[in-house]
């Protein structure tokens, strides 16, 4: 998938309402299976209930960043720099992470999920997207695809 094309997803899925309603609707949906469950006891309701409970809070979690990394699109300072990539492999999937060496200022820390591009390990050069008022990139944009923190960024 081209960059532009990630940037156009990454649009998409920040889309303010879009995400207030995946939210509520886990929400809404899992209050709804708790009740049925009250009413016919049967186990996979209450299991559904959970799931839905699960999905919004990692929709709570991830909004903050996603909402960060698409007003870096629109009004962020650009920073050129280096990203040095690591995978680690636990048992279910991998996990990425980046040591990002902005030009000027601070290195950061942070935890990713590529969005649409399968990262290997090494130092790629890297724009660096900040915005007022967070303190690392929000936005990354490599030559193979953009990323921002999974959750927040820790200093070097």
């Amino acid at each position: 998938m081209t960059t532009e094309k990630q940037i156009e997803n990454l649009k998409k899925i920040g889309n303010v309402r879009l995400l207030f309603w995946i939210r509520n609707g886990c929400i809404f949906l899992s209050v709804f299976l708790l009740l049925v469950g009250l009413v016919h006891p049967y186990p996979g309701f209450y299991i559904g209930s959970v799931f839905m409970v699960l999905l919004a809070l990692l929709v709570i979690n991830a909004r903050p960043q996603i909402l960060n990394a698409c007003r870096a699109l629109e009004s962020g300072n650009k920073v050129n720099g280096i990203a040095e990539i690591s995978i680690e492999s636990p048992l279910d999937s991998d996990r990425y992470y980046a040591e990002l060496f902005p030009n000027s200022g601070p290195a950061w820390k942070i935890e990713f999920i590529p969005q649409g591009w399968r990262p290997v390990r090494g130092q790629i050069k890297v724009e660096m997207i900040f915005i007022a008022g967070v303190d690392w990139p929000v936005l990354i944009i490599g030559p193979k695809g953009i990323f921002y923190p999974r959750d927040k960024a820790f200093p070097i």
